[in-house]
């Protein structure tokens, strides 16, 4: 072997050890994920730019850019070289994509193989490609036989390791969520938790959902297609595991929500059921802000909380997405306080970096499991984000597995192959490469297809011109109380960032602080969606964040076409300018704290005493609803079949619940206002799904 064949693939070898997260394991980095790209992106520029690959080192800039901004990049560019290839038909191409070949099976389908293997099958094919002079494909004329052994089998067999499942069989729906062994309550609302939201949107899309409250049972796991359990409290008993077992087996669907160092006592009440699918919740801490690797099966929960990490100790197994580069497992502590047995908060050396799984799939039986160790991917605040990623795992739980997926076929196409591999040799490299690639094709164009329906009673959230709060991160998961109390009242706020046709089949359309002015088409839009019957809801008030014009330009290129609008001056008396001691400068720099006083309106009925406003600006047209002084600071407007609100502060929900020692609204004026809003059109009070 010569030193010189090896050389000019060192940048392809260092790109797949970085990608892969293996370089992250061994030294223990952690990485701002923008690193990552651009030295995966660089990586691969230096490489494609060398003299050997001819004209096609045109690829080395769409493969930077590939690199630099797809989160998962790999499949991608393996398609893309592919294409390349049968362009230009040069041999090193083809050499960089057989060695690129383990790494994007197991990217582009989630393959839960362990990381030292797939680096080992990625050098052994590595030598092999530098050992041998691979023949131009296209003029290899594959023999009936090959087509048979190798073509057919493979497709057969990456197929059935992935999500797609073309024999499988439709159940019947049903859905229910554990509320024995957890106990399903709320701070906020009486008799209707978070989880209850959840449920109610499951049932929008055509499922029916029901909750548990006695113990696991065959009667009650009977018709039964999927079955939610999350961060248990109570014990199973090895009764109740053996029936759920039994269900899984017969073909029903579980998908198990876990969280971070034995919350809940959920480690040390799912890992019994858990081991038994060959899964396990890792008793450590884990920060899920970037959920780097996702497979392109887009089963993608993107919620921004903490959560734990799963151990994967079946090589069948599917891993949706995992962390790979920006944080570590930081194991839990049993001696901590309060059960919740948080880590340090600082790497340690016998910690685990580099790939860490946080959401897998397996199948047992005719069954199939889903489960996360990140409970908050169902929760009211995180639901709204993670709309795609339940619709994703129910209906995928919502089928049952054919033969397609069972031990023995795998097993016959496995022993297919291996007698098309002895017959065939070197020249099923390319017939590799193609059934990979047209796998990775079929997998995708399936995960493209929607799964979910819109729902009923949807309000759209504009997150397009401004956040969901109306103020900057980092507060942009922690205040959405507005979806809280949507959601209680019956309605699926969904996250809009455009203004589209399709606004009609929403209640209402909110924005809140909104920092990018609307256009002509998207006004005219909404004041069609007003005319209509629509309400439009306008939260906007002194706009202090960092750099932005506190002038309300954009609120006010909307409501100019109601004639109304906002002066941009603060009400108040300025009480509160912060600083934190470590030096981050809030969003909100300035703050007043003003009462308003309600006038007599069907938005104010049952408000006792005033309502607090913090960063308040006058509101001109319109009806007056309350008032500072003289000022008008709430109002709303008639326009045809619909109506407009405003409220002249677009941070007053960050301080509407105190957290510690319960949850309390320390402003029951405001909490009215919002429910007044939320019956005005057409909502109802819950009790439970």
């Amino acid at each position: 072997m010569r030193v010189r064949g090896f050389i000019p693939f060192i940048p392809l070898l260092f790109f797949i050890l970085w990608e892969s997260g293996a370089i992250h394991q061994y030294f223990r980095l952690i990485t701002p994920m923008y690193i990552v790209s651009l030295i995966s992106a660089l990586s691969l520029l230096i490489y494609f730019s060398m003299g050997r690959l001819g004209d096609a080192k045109v690829a080395a800039i769409p493969i930077f850019f590939m690199a630099l901004f797809l989160r998962n990049p790999v499949p991608y560019i393996f398609i893309l070289l592919i294409l390349l290839y049968y362009y230009y038909g040069n041999g090193v191409l083809l050499k960089s994509i057989f060695i690129l070949l383990p790494l994007t099976a197991v990217e582009g389908l989630g393959i839960a193989l362990d990381l030292k293997f797939v680096l080992l099958i990625t050098f052994l094919f590595f030598f092999i490609s530098i050992s041998n002079e691979f023949e131009d494909s296209r003029r290899i004329k594959p023999k009936p036989l090959t087509i048979l052994l190798f073509y057919i089998p493979l497709i057969f067999l990456l197929l059935s390791l992935s999500t797609f499942e073309p024999l499988a069989h439709e159940k019947n729906g049903i859905v229910a969520y554990d509320g024995y062994h957890h106990k399903v309550e709320s701070a906020l609302f009486e008799n209707d938790s978070l989880t209850h939201s959840t449920l109610r949107y499951l049932r929008s899309n055509g499922y029916n959902t029901k909750m548990l409250s006695a113990p696991i049972s065959p009667d009650s796991l009977r018709d039964l297609s999927i079955l939610i359990i999350e961060t248990p409290e109570k014990e199973f008993t090895s009764q109740e595991i053996g029936y759920i077992l039994d269900f899984v087996d017969d073909g029903g669907g579980l998908f198990v929500l876990g969280d971070h160092t034995n919350l809940m006592d959920c480690y040390l009440n799912l890992n019994p059921i858990l081991e038994k699918f060959g899964l396990h919740l890792n008793f450590d801490y884990s920060m899920l802000w970037e959920p780097h690797f996702s497979s392109l099966t887009n089963f993608d929960s993107t919620e921004e909380t903490a959560g734990g990490t799963l151990m994967v100790n079946r090589s069948d197994a599917l891993i949706f997405y995992a962390l790979k580069y920006t944080t570590w497992a930081d194991k839990g502590d049993w001696n901590a306080q309060n059960r919740a047995y948080l880590g340090n908060v600082i790497p340690d050396k016998d910690e685990d970096y580099g790939f860490l799984p946080i959401c897998a799939s397996v199948n047992f039986g005719k069954g199939r499991i889903i489960a996360i160790a990140n409970s908050d991917s169902i929760s009211g605040p995180n639901l709204i984000y993670n709309y795609g990623f339940v619709g994703k795992v129910i209906s995928y739980l919502n089928y049952e597995n054919s033969f397609f997926k069972s031990i023995w076929f795998r097993l016959i196409l496995v022993l297919l192959l291996l007698v098309g591999i002895f017959a065939a040799r070197l020249s099923v490299i390319t017939p590799m490469i193609l059934s990979l690639s047209i796998v990775l094709v079929i997998v995708q164009a399936q995960a493209l297809v929607p799964v979910t329906s819109a729902p009923e009673n949807m309000i759209a959230l504009d997150v397009g011109h401004a956040n969901l709060e109306g103020y900057g991160d980092p507060h942009q998961y922690k205040n959405v109380f507005f979806a809280i109390f949507s959601q209680h009242y019956g309605f699926n706020p969904m996250l809009v960032k455009k203004v589209q046709k399709e606004l009609s089949d929403c209640k209402a359309y909110v924005t809140m602080g909104p920092t990018s002015q609307f256009s002509e088409k998207e006004v005219d839009l909404l004041a069609n969606f007003v005319t209509g019957g629509g309400t439009l809801i306008v939260f906007d008030g002194y706009h202090s964040e960092i750099g932005a014009d506190p002038s309300n330009e954009a609120a006010n290129s909307l409501l100019g076409a109601f004639d109304m609008s906002l002066n941009g001056t603060l009400l108040g008396e300025i009480m509160y300018f912060n600083y934190t001691t470590w030096d981050y400068h809030l969003p909100y720099m300035k703050e007043t704290k003003i009462y308003a006083k309600p006038l007599n309106s069907s938005l104010t009925q049952g408000i006792n005493g005033d309502i607090n406003l913090y960063s308040a600006v006058e509101i001109l047209g319109g009806d007056p609803v309350a008032l500072y002084n003289s000022t008008v600071v709430i109002a709303s407007k008639k326009v045809g079949r619909g109506q407009v609100i405003v409220i002249g502060d677009h941070t007053i929900f960050r301080n509407f619940v105190r957290y510690e020692p319960v949850f309390r609204y320390p402003d029951p004026g405001f909490k009215k206002l919002i429910e007044n809003i939320l019956i005005s059109l057409g909502g109802k009070e819950q009790n439970g799904i």
